[in-house]
């Protein structure tokens, strides 16, 4: 102690915690505590030197400025939260859970790290920064050759007193398996009084290895190879609102290319098989051909060949040249005007020894669209056609 001032320093440690109960039990956990702070001696302000929280190698640590008075808080401050080895977190686990887990093995470190600088006070919050690293996180389970690795880096900003300037920023989220691959970026605008949401979504996924690498069911065999690309925008607080204005402006177009499919379930006794797929999809951002107008939301699928066979109820179909198409033209006091139609160049299906349908070529259409005398009242047409 001195005259102006009052300091205190603080070193604390736990060699060993165990925690147990009749089911859940875990141990040798060591904790230590580091404090360095001064203040002034009417207790108006402090300085916070030094701050460190360790939880078997988990680590916080607080250090800055902080200034008080009888109404707010004043903050200067800068915070961390980190793990250095992943794998420490499994000894967080209770006893039974860490048996159940034992061939799960984890790498990788993750750091979140910011500001709070600004006023405490009863309708006021200061600005809160925060970068979140998360750097290949890598998942395998022993006695399997696959690895999953997982990559973010993120930052974000709350400023209530400069609502423009708030923002969340996702720089990349990366998720790796082996060929395969999912990337996300995005960001948040005017995060605070009226977020506006940009997404972009890339993927290659080559599912022989993943299935050879990591089981999700002992009984689906699963193989195949696709990519795709979807981008996104929407007005989340119109769109949380459900103001029917926001549907304009939401933002949607992705592809998905379907080289090649392949599931069987044994036990359920059915397969499906497919080759060169390509889905399509928008919202507001496709346009149709008749004229020159966008839709709302518009989908279209093709299919070179698709086979399915569901086994319980003896019954297969086999598509050649299959090609669809949905679109929503607008939402009309609640009733979505539409257009769909699907079309084949080859058909063969079968029911049991009961019923069979073969065609060369095949199509059918379905639409709901306003009156042309009277918009309220919808009308529906419905057409079939085959060729053989």
């Amino acid at each position: 102690f001195c005259t102006d001032e009052i300091g205190a320093t603080v070193d604390f440690e736990i060699k060993n915690i165990t925690c147990s109960d009749q089911k859940y039990a875990f141990n040798n956990i060591p904790f230590s505590a580091k404090a360095d702070i001064v203040g002034e001696k009417d207790f108006s302000k402090f300085s916070v030197k030094k701050l460190d929280v360790n939880l078997n190698d988990v680590k916080a640590s607080v250090n800055g400025e902080v200034e008080l008075d009888s109404t707010e808080i004043q903050t200067d401050l800068a915070w961390f939260f980190g793990v250095e080895d992943m794998m420490i977190l499994k000894e967080f686990l209770p006893s039974p859970l860490d048996q159940k887990l034992k061939k799960l093995m984890l790498e990788g470190s993750v750091a979140v790290d910011g500001t709070i600088k600004g006023t405490f006070a009863e309708k006021q919050l200061p600005a809160i920064a925060a970068n979140l690293n998360l750097n290949q996180l890598t998942l395998y389970f022993k006695g399997y050759k696959g690895r999953l690795s997982f990559d973010l880096h993120a930052d974000g900003l709350y400023d209530e007193n400069k609502n423009a300037n708030s923002y969340l920023k996702l720089k990349n989220a990366d998720l790796i398996a082996g060929q395969s691959f999912i990337k996300i970026d995005g960001k948040v605008l005017n995060a605070v009084h009226n977020p506006q949401l940009q997404a972009h979504v890339a993927m290659a996924v080559n599912l022989d290895t993943i299935s050879a690498s990591f089981p999700v069911y002992e009984d689906l065999n699963y193989k195949g190879k696709f990519d795709g690309d979807v981008s996104l925008r929407v007005p989340i607080k119109e769109f949380l609102a459900k103001k029917s204005e926001s549907l304009e402006k939401i933002y949607l177009y992705g592809d998905l290319n379907i080289h090649r499919i392949m599931a069987t379930m044994p036990s359920k006794n059915w397969k499906v098989f497919g080759n060169n797929a390509n889905i399509e999809m928008g919202i507001n951002s496709i346009k149709y051909k008749r004229v020159d107008l966008t839709s709302f939301f518009t989908t279209k699928l093709t299919f070179d060949s698709l086979f399915v066979d569901y086994g319980e109820m003896d019954a297969r179909a086999d598509f050649s040249k299959l090609s669809g198409t949905l679109t929503v033209d607008k939402i009309l006091e609640s009733m979505p005007l539409f257009r769909a139609s699907l079309e084949y160049n080859g058909m063969k299906a079968f029911l049991a020894d009961t019923i069979a349908l073969v065609g060369k070529k095949g199509n059918t259409s379905l639409s709901l669209f306003k009156d042309r005398k009277d918009s309220k009242i919808p009308c529906l047409t419905a057409r079939v056609g085959l060729d053989s």
